[in-house]
């Protein structure tokens, strides 16, 4: 991403009445989701996203273990025991004349909060007053366009009247519902403000969302975008959604100039995902789903590397790609605020923290906070942590870091 503010340039707007960094991350970012699976290694898995991965022919290494239909991205590793993440399996396109045409208050989309991906999906649909500390928008408008459901952030069976079908996954819930307790019966879970059940389909779980449309993928992952008209599944790629948010509805967006993916910049957006998806992006979730110290030990190295070369970059301009705000950015941020609070500890990444030893970075997420919807998700993040705990401690074998 372009850099967030030079601190040469802005450093008088990032003064003390802002939030503190650590306080941004609880509130904002640290929403992992509660349930997941732990792999051989016992690391402790989750899964809400879907993002191609970059290199298709490992596609025949991948599900080593799992010979069920229902699979989780846990699963998505090779012989080697490296996370290779799967293409999504939802492509279809927004366009006019389209099977999907744009309308106002057709699509919906479903998110958990926890997710980097979904949350940035979300993110893109809402204009929060005073977004940015100079006084523009970062996001498009179209809350009024298109409806949203959020998850409740711990993972539940999905089919609990069937003995033999394990699949825990995404529940929805209605806001000061009673408490959920996890998957394994740990912990009392609140039903926060954050959560918004699902209006369209009337779905228990995301799951149901999917079988209502004949998946035979059976990753019941989000973001997913649902058209209301024709009962059934657009999208789930964070990055096709994105695109389709920028473009396709500038009809009914509050803010039509905002252009994520600026035609000028296309260029220097690819180079900088290039290096910033597989090592920042996804690069923690190497780290976090390695099932190998040698796996753990490269995803660390392209993390360290890549954070430090983040660094640098941010200390010469304001946004990844210089002085435009761009979906780089959006995504950039996402993984960024949630490091400290979430991926230092549940994913091992401990090789510094944002706020102690990237000090442009940590400049860089107070900059852009507002897309984080701060003041919602702290029960998610706090379920999801606990839960995660839970799961950890209960394995005697650990892929980790020296100390």
């Amino acid at each position: 991403m372009s850099g967030s503010c030079s601190p040469c340039e802005e450093q008088d707007s990032h003064n003390t009445a802002w939030p503190s960094f650590p306080e941004l991350c609880r509130a904002a970012a640290g929403r992992l989701p509660a349930d997941g699976r732990l792999n051989a290694a016992g690391e402790w898995h989750f899964v809400c996203w879907e993002v191609p991965i970059d290199d298709p022919s490992h596609h025949d290494q991948l599900f080593v273990e799992s010979p069920r239909a229902e699979r989780t991205a846990l699963d998505e590793t090779d012989v080697q025991g490296a996370f290779k993440r799967v293409n999504s399996v939802w492509r279809n396109v927004i366009e006019e004349d389209g099977q999907f045409a744009p309308e106002p208050n057709r699509y919906h989309l479903y998110v958990a909060l926890a997710c980097p991906w979904a949350d940035g999906a979300l993110a893109a649909l809402f204009m929060p007053p005073d977004c940015d500390r100079r006084g523009a928008s970062k996001t498009k408008g179209l809350e009024d366009c298109i409806g949203y459901s959020v998850v409740h952030p711990t993972w539940q069976r999905s089919r609990p009247e069937d003995p033999q079908d394990q699949h825990h996954g995404w529940t929805f819930r209605q806001p000061r519902d009673a408490p959920l307790s996890n998957g394994l019966g740990h912990g009392s879970f609140e039903c926060d403000d954050a959560l918004v059940p699902d209006s369209v389909n009337g779905a228990k779980f995301v799951r149901d969302i999917y079988e209502k449309a004949g998946d035979t993928g059976g990753k019941y992952s989000t973001p997913l975008l649902w058209d209301k008209k024709q009962n059934t599944i657009v999208n789930n790629e964070s990055m096709d959604i994105l695109r389709m948010f920028n473009s396709k509805f500038n009809k009914w967006a509050k803010m039509p100039e905002l252009d994520l993916f600026p035609a000028s910049l296309e260029a220097d957006c690819e180079a900088a995902n290039a290096w910033i998806y597989p090592n920042i992006n996804n690069g923690v979730y190497r780290c976090g789903f390695a099932k190998s110290q040698e796996a753990y030990d490269i995803a660390a190295q392209d993390l360290a590397g890549a954070l430090s070369k983040a660094e640098e970059l941010l200390s010469k301009q304001r946004y990844v790609c210089g002085d435009t705000f761009t979906y780089m950015d959006l995504r950039l941020f996402m993984t960024l605020i949630r490091f400290d609070a979430v991926y230092v500890v549940y994913f091992k990444t401990n090789m510094g923290t944002i706020e102690m030893n990237f000090p442009n970075l940590l400049e860089y997420c107070k900059d852009q906070g507002c897309l984080s919807g701060a003041g919602h998700g702290k029960g998610h993040q706090h379920a999801a942590h606990q839960d995660a705990l839970l799961h950890l401690t209960s394995r005697s074998e650990q892929v980790r870091s020296d100390p």
